[in-house]
């Protein structure tokens, strides 16, 4: 009974997997091989009956002497079903709920993984070799010729050992990932923040897929958050927008236009990683910059019916625009941790572009946020001359001003993290400069394409949009022409880029305590610290010899992306 409790468990947590990710449609086929050849699931292996021989198998090897392994593995199935089962079965109603136990159940399983490594340590087992039965139980070839020539993937089979820490790491994000979205997700920001983070992380595409399910259900966000209201409330966090403006008939209609493509940008986080970029070009792109006339549209209607200046802060405009911003950051970032971008001529050009975006997003960022705290200002100036207490309304103002929300401390956070990458990508493209200038790297030569062309077609995603404005292969010979500046201020500038992006990882590293961490991991930091530090030793190394009047020539150019997959340390070796 217990072996047949455990084969109905393990059938079980099969099955459900597969319906998870077959309805999440998310799976590409690296990630997840949905294709059964012909071989169905029993079909009540989820109904009650099933249940109750697993629990009883439970209970015949509960307290049986060598039976504890069996036990903990059966327990251990139990809780990811559970887990798995509630998850992918939510309403609104419950998620709250249903998304603590799924955590306290993904937790207890860890746990008895955790306590069956530790009994299987101290177990003499038999090492798992070719000849072992459970190889010829999982044989890809055993029903060879009931599937004809359909190609099989090769079974890989690890220790039990080695096997139970990655069960346990692909489980614990579940818990981690896909609860914790769930629960702490409540703002637009917030969740922005958290989705990027997992999809940097790369998490396994069982946890993406319970997100992908939960992402919107019973006409909810999370099935707790009106979509139109997440998008006023963050446009109103980020730049103060009014509610005039949102109230109005064109500001719901515009609102309700964009919850689509908000929605579309936020699952973009949760696909393979390597294909976010196939997605960004064929529909994110254009998407949003489609929405730039409809949204200058709705700014230019709400001036004249306010009757103020046109030139009044364009906040569905300027939404838009940062929106847009950085899925085009994004794109570019994909490409560089992709290696598609090969070469030290490609390099520059996707340093050079992304630095001209990352400045776009700064300074849009900037204006957004000086208009969130004017706004603030105003409304506070009203409310207390309204009540005609002067000295009260002086009081309240200076508080206001001088305190911050936690909200508004990720918000800065988030722009220093801009900054930095932003000078981090003007120092890597100076150096590749100074480089070419120093004769290190020389001019590639094509017999089938050019420069031109390759170029044209890296960035034609980004053609569509009307701002900010298509850059061309002549905007960067221009931007990047360096022919009349000396090599040693050309050095000097590019030293100065990479000092003050250091300075901005140790700002950031001392108010890392007071915001979200779902930003960027300490990790990630102290890898864009290295960077800086690696590129200012080696570029120091060409200074001196320049400075000597000696030669270059000898030194070989390495482009390392091994401490972070953006940025690369120029090595001289």
């Amino acid at each position: 009974r217990a072996v047949y409790a455990l084969a109905l468990a393990l059938v079980a947590v099969s099955k459900i997997v597969h319906e998870i990710v077959i309805r999440a449609d998310i799976y590409e086929e690296e990630d997840f091989s949905v294709n059964t050849y012909g071989f169905n699931f029993f079909d009540g292996i989820l109904k009650v009956e099933s249940y109750k021989n697993m629990e009883h198998g439970l209970k015949c090897v509960t307290g049986v002497e060598g039976g504890r392994i069996v036990e903990l593995v059966l327990h251990f199935l139990l809780d990811v079903l559970q887990s798995c089962v509630s998850m992918a079965n939510m309403s609104s109603d419950n998620v709250v709920s249903v998304a603590q136990l799924a955590r306290e159940n993904v937790k207890a399983g860890v746990e008895k993984l955790e306590e069956l490594k530790a009994l299987l340590t101290g177990t003499k087992l038999k090492e798992m070799g070719e000849s072992s039965r459970i190889i010829h139980f999982f044989d890809s070839f055993m029903y060879r010729p009931l599937v004809g020539n359909a190609p099989m993937r090769k079974v890989a089979f690890l220790k039990p050992l080695e096997s139970i820490p990655i069960l346990s790491s692909k489980l614990s994000e579940i818990e981690w990932a896909a609860c914790e979205l769930l629960l702490v997700g409540s703002s637009l920001g917030q969740i922005r923040r958290m989705l990027n983070c997992f999809s940097e992380r790369k998490i396994n595409v069982i946890a993406r897929s319970l997100m992908v399910l939960n992402l919107y259900f019973d006409n909810k966000f999370l099935g707790q958050h009106d979509m139109q209201h997440l998008v006023a409330q963050d446009m109103i966090q980020l730049e103060g927008a009014p509610e005039a403006l949102l109230a109005g008939i064109y500001g719901q209609a515009l609102l309700g236009r964009l919850a689509k493509p908000v929605y579309d940008m936020l699952k973009l986080f949760l696909l393979n990683r390597n294909r976010q970029q196939a997605y960004l070009d064929a529909a994110m792109i254009p998407d949003w910059a489609a929405l730039q006339q409809e949204a200058r549209a709705v700014d230019l209607n709400y001036c004249m019916e306010q009757q103020i200046p046109t030139s009044s802060p364009p906040y569905f405009s300027e939404y838009v625009l940062y929106n847009l911003l950085e899925l085009m950051d994004h794109y570019i970032a994909l490409g560089l941790e992709l290696s598609l971008y090969v070469g030290h001529h490609d390099l520059a050009t996707a340093y050079w572009y992304r630095e001209a975006l990352l400045s776009s997003l700064v300074n849009t960022r900037m204006a957004m946020q000086s208009q969130k705290f004017k706004a603030r200002q105003d409304k506070l100036h009203q409310e207390t001359k309204s009540k005609g207490k002067k000295r009260g309304a002086n009081k309240a103002k200076k508080n206001h001003t001088g305190t911050q929300t936690k909200a508004d401390l990720n918000d800065e956070f988030d722009l220093l993290l801009m900054t930095l990458k932003r000078n981090l990508c003007r120092g890597s493209s100076r150096f590749i400069a100074a480089l070419s200038q120093a004769e290190l790297l020389l001019p590639d030569s094509f017999e089938f394409t050019t420069n031109e062309i390759r170029f044209s077609k890296r960035f034609q995603p980004f053609a569509c949009a009307a701002t900010p404005k298509p850059l061309t292969y002549n905007d960067f010979l221009v931007g990047s022409d360096y022919t009349k500046v000396k090599q040693s201020d050309l050095l000097a500038a590019t030293a100065d880029s990479f000092t003050t992006a250091k300075v901005n990882v140790d700002m950031m590293l001392t108010k890392y305590a007071q915001v979200d961490s779902w930003s960027i991991t300490e990790e990630k930091m102290g890898a864009l610290a290295k960077v800086c530090v690696g590129n200012s030793v080696y570029l120091m190394k060409l200074s001196r010899q320049v400075n000597d009047g000696g030669s270059a020539i000898d030194e070989n150019v390495h482009f390392d992306f091994e401490t972070n997959v953006e940025f690369c340390i120029i090595k001289l070796v």
